[in-house]
């Protein structure tokens, strides 16, 4: 099944991009018994990286792990998640994986870059676990990326807003997570790990269509000014429950977004000739 899903996509020329979350292991995650979940998402992760690498060339490591879904903290500690990501990347160093493992996606909004949780990844994984062997022995910390979902300014539509929340969250994650964590334990350090945004969005209920397509030449303008950004992905295709985050709604029909959407994807050169301009 998977492969004919993965091979239909590239055979018509669209990039896959992997996940591998929580519903990768049968029981799923527990936050109450986190280490039960590493070993078999382990395995998981053994099992789908080398099977599929050469059509998913970049793999998430677990979704949101800093989100708080439904409790009253993150559901997964940063030890937690610092094991996870040792654990694949892993398999990456002894079994040569060619993929890219990318954190999985941070949760932001505008009372949080997720800064300060990836810092601490870091923080754990040098001081209680063998990041820092990885380090001296892969050339890196155990990720080749940080995966990051982006979610400020919700109910505005104004462009200068809408600019400033999403920079203020990539400048802060930069600044004070990646580069901070990366030199942790060396003073000059050289972070050439990027953002890749893997969700960000705005529904039409919240800001209307028009002001969802405004959004989108927005956020995109934005991004495109990033150097640190490495690709971004709107969420969501279609509309589904009452926020309306599609850029078609749920009869498949193009909302005003699309066709904002569609501009940028139909000619990328002649914006990044603007912004070069």
């Amino acid at each position: 099944m998977y492969n004919s899903i993965i091979n239909a996509y590239v055979n018509n020329s669209v990039q896959v991009y992997g996940l591998i979350g929580a519903q990768s292991v049968k029981q799923g995650y527990d936050r109450n018994n986190p280490q039960a979940f590493i070993q078999p998402w382990t395995q998981a992760c053994n099992d789908i990286i080398p099977r599929w690498q050469s059509l998913v060339t970049v793999f998430e490591l677990f979704n949101e792990p800093n989100d708080w879904a439904g409790g009253n903290s993150a559901q997964m500690t940063p030890n937690v998640f610092a094991q996870v990501l040792q654990a694949a990347y892993q398999g990456k160093y002894y079994g040569g994986w060619t993929a890219k493992l990318v954190s999985g996606p941070l949760f932001s909004f505008d009372g949080t870059d997720a800064s300060d949780y990836l810092y601490q990844t870091y923080v754990q994984g040098c001081t209680t676990l063998a990041w820092d062997w990885f380090y001296q022995h892969a050339g890196t910390y155990p990720l080749d990326g940080i995966g990051y979902h982006i979610y400020t300014t919700q109910g505005s539509t104004d462009p200068q807003t809408v600019e400033n929340g999403i920079i203020n969250n990539l400048n802060g994650l930069w600044a004070n997570g990646i580069v901070a964590g990366e030199s942790y334990r060396f003073s000059n350090p050289n972070p050439n790990k990027q953002i890749w945004v893997s969700e960000y969005g705005w529904g039409s209920a919240n800001v209307g269509e028009s002001g969802q397509a405004s959004n989108v030449n927005t956020a995109l303008n934005a991004f495109s000014s990033q150097q640190h950004v490495a690709i971004t992905m709107w969420f969501n295709l279609n509309d589904f429950g009452s926020q309306l985050w599609g850029l078609l709604n749920e009869g498949d029909l193009p909302k005003p977004s699309f066709y904002a959407f569609q501009n940028w994807t139909a000619d990328v050169s002649t914006h990044n000739q603007r912004e070069l301009d």
